[in-house]
């Protein structure tokens, strides 16, 4: 706003008489004249006692002009005041000064229309700017004071109270965007108690320093998130409370620049909670983060996953703790799968791998390098839910071992190709189940489900079953038998003697080992185990069979004819007796012997054998009994055996 003429000289100039004054044309005394002022300034109007009375217009040196009501030298009454650069003013005027209803003009197109006092904007009006800004509201020596309306060209609106010209106390600011500020002003600045309300329906409410949010306040957002605490250039700064909606948490504690930072508790809404020390959204430092589920993890974290020193704890009482790297036990560490079994050693990305020490029902198992679940030619893996893997590795294949957190145990071989890129897809094919009572079941088993997730409902072609009790030296015992089962002699007399070491109650024991030592061709072991097995069990057709093996490879056919008797004896309604004596006799050249042992086998296997007939045709053509071999060959080939085809054919039988 440009500078007003000085009213102080204005009242001077406005009430000199005109004995000051030199008379240029009429009655400058009492009448209508025209008179020149000693500095240049000229008034020509009416006059009465040589002042100023009625209407004038006063021409100033500096080229000002005004037009006027006046009384005994003073204006009082209307005015037009023109100014030399092209300033006006239009309205009342007392004793000189501007006072009462006035309009001021600028050249620049602003313009103000209202109450005057003294010269001075005073009372109510309105100021329109040259940038097109509209004041309505009280005034004050020509400044905004008091209650107050102020309008932008670009649609902000202020309504509110003023003081010194600009926004001081309470009042409301107006967006074109919708938004509002409700709330006290000092110097033009958001100051004190406050509300900001944005256009999207997010609410500031709270304390504002020189138009920043400082202090105490609270935000509520419109995707419903919201914040209480101190706030700091418009963040949350120091203590606070967050509502994260959005995010599916709340959070109170210490914030930094308006992220979680320092002390602080975090509860999820899907029922998890942390506490500790944040960075963020995330655990960073000592903290801990409990499951809904019920698990707790304890210790150092970065990013909300154990690194470094810490503790799990899960829901079903199992726990590990050690070192961590990215949520994962890595280096130095302890597994607990129960109170009785855990592991403990080196670990890497969660797993045991490398030196441990695995302990089963309280007491250590084994003692030595663990397998990475990853590496497939491996031998001993622990998996993560417990599960502890012996791999046997043969030339045809692999015998495992599979003890499971239940204390079921598999022994035999699985269906994965040779696990599939991780022990941990292992699932048993065939084989034999332990059970936590001491039951055993050899069968094939069908259920798919890998880890200690494996059920045991299914399996089909049983092969085995029996009861013993679930020592250590009956499990040793279980190992022996099913590595006999597949052929891995050596293998099972090493866990039969630890067996038979241990005090075993199962006396077959021997038998088992006795027939592992005949496959291998130590014959005085098989039979001393064979032995200790008929002398515990005279009637046991195994081992009379095995004793019978043995006596042959030993060649000693009297006992083994003897065993085959023995054997009959105690079964007669079983064929083997009849099929191993058979066969010797054959052997023997004792042809019609061995046809009566045939007939018995033909008799007990109702369905026929081929094998038995061509052996029995054998007998016959040997004894140049061409008829009863042709028939015998004829049956044997009607059962597509190869060899009583090539028999009939060189017997010329019939048409063949």
């Amino acid at each position: 706003m440009r500078k007003l003429l000085s009213l102080f000289s204005l009242m001077i100039l406005l009430h000199t008489n005109v004995w000051a004054q030199k008379c240029l044309s009429g009655d400058c005394v009492n009448g209508f004249g025209k008179y020149e002022y000693k500095n240049g300034d000229v008034y020509e109007g009416y006059s009465k006692g040589g002042y100023k009375n009625g209407k004038g217009k006063m021409a100033y040196a500096n080229g000002d002009i005004m037009e006027s009501d006046w009384v005994n030298g003073y204006a009082n009454g209307q005015c037009t005041f023109y100014f030399k650069d092209g300033r006006k003013y239009v309205g009342g005027i007392k004793d000189g000064y501007w006072e009462g209803k006035g309009n001021f003009y600028w050249p620049d197109s602003s313009s103000y229309e209202g109450n005057w006092y003294v010269g001075k904007r005073t009372g109510y009006g309105k100021q329109v700017y040259n940038d097109k800004r509209v004041y309505e509201g009280n005034w004050v020596n020509s400044e905004k004071s008091g209650k107050g309306k102020m309008t932008w060209p670009d649609g902000h609106i202020y309504e509110g109270e003023f003081k010194n010209d600009v926004r001081n106390g309470f009042g409301i600011l107006y967006y074109p965007s919708k938004r509002r500020y409700e709330g006290y002003w000092q110097d033009d600045k958001r100051h004190g108690k406050g509300k900001s309300i944005l256009a999207d329906g997010e609410i500031y409410d709270g304390e504002f320093v020189r138009d920043t949010l400082r202090g105490y306040g609270k935000i509520v957002k419109a995707n419903k998130d919201s914040m209480m605490g101190n706030f700091e250039n418009a963040k949350l700064h120091g203590y606070a409370k967050a509502w994260f909606n959005s995010l599916g948490y709340r959070y109170e504690g210490e914030f930094l620049n308006g992220i979680e930072n320092g002390k602080g508790i975090q509860v999820k809404s899907n029922g998890d909670s942390a506490a500790g020390m944040f960075k963020g959204r995330n655990l960073n430092g000592e903290g801990y983060y409990k499951y809904k589920s019920g698990h707790v993890f304890t210790g150092n974290f970065k990013n909300d996953q154990l690194d470094g020193k810490g503790k799990k704890v899960y829901a079903n009482g199992t726990w590990e703790e050690g070192n961590y790297f990215s949520g994962l036990l890595s280096g130095n560490g302890k597994r607990y799968f129960s109170s009785t079994d855990w592991y403990e050693g080196n670990f890497a990305s969660g797993s045991a791998n490398g030196a441990g020490k695995y302990y089963r029902s309280g007491k250590l198992y084994y003692d030595g390098n663990f397998d990475n679940k990853l590496y497939t030619q491996g031998k001993y893996w622990l998996l993560d839910d417990g599960v502890f893997i012996i791999a046997e590795k043969f030339s045809d294949g692999h015998f495992m071992e599979i003890q499971y957190p239940d204390k079921r145990i598999f022994l035999g071989t699985t269906k994965t190709v040779y696990y599939a890129n991780s022990a941990e897809n292992i699932v048993p094919s065939i084989g034999y189940l332990i059970k936590p009572d001491g039951s055993v079941i050899g069968a094939k088993w069908n259920n798919t489900f890998t880890g200690a997730r494996w059920k045991d409902s299914t399996y089909t072609d049983v092969f085995y079953k029996s009861s013993n009790k679930k020592t250590e030296q009956d499990i040793h015992y279980m190992r022996g038998v099913a590595f006999t089962g597949f052929k891995k002699y050596t293998n099972a007399i090493q866990y039969l003697t630890k067996a038979i070491e241990g005090k075993t109650k199962n006396d077959s024991v021997y038998l088992y080992r006795g027939s592992a030592y005949g496959n291998i061709n130590k014959l005085d072991s098989a039979m001393l185990d064979i032995n200790k097995m008929l002398k515990l069990d005279g009637k046991n057709k195994d081992a009379i069979g095995w004793h019978a093996t043995i006596s042959l490879k030993q060649k000693d056919t009297t006992a083994a004819l003897k065993d085959y008797a023995t054997q009959i004896k105690f079964y007669p309604d079983d064929y083997v007796g009849y099929w191993n004596r058979g066969i010797l006799l054959h052997q023997m050249k004792q042809y019609e012997q061995a046809i009566t042992d045939y007939t018995k086998v033909i008799v007990l296997l109702p369905t026929g054998n081929d094998i038995v007939y061509v052996n029995r045709g054998k007998c016959y053509e040997a004894m140049n009994k061409k008829a009863e071999a042709c028939s015998d060959y004829t049956f044997a080939k009607s059962k597509n055996n190869k060899d009583a085809g090539v028999r009939l054919l060189a017997l010329k039988c019939g048409s063949q």
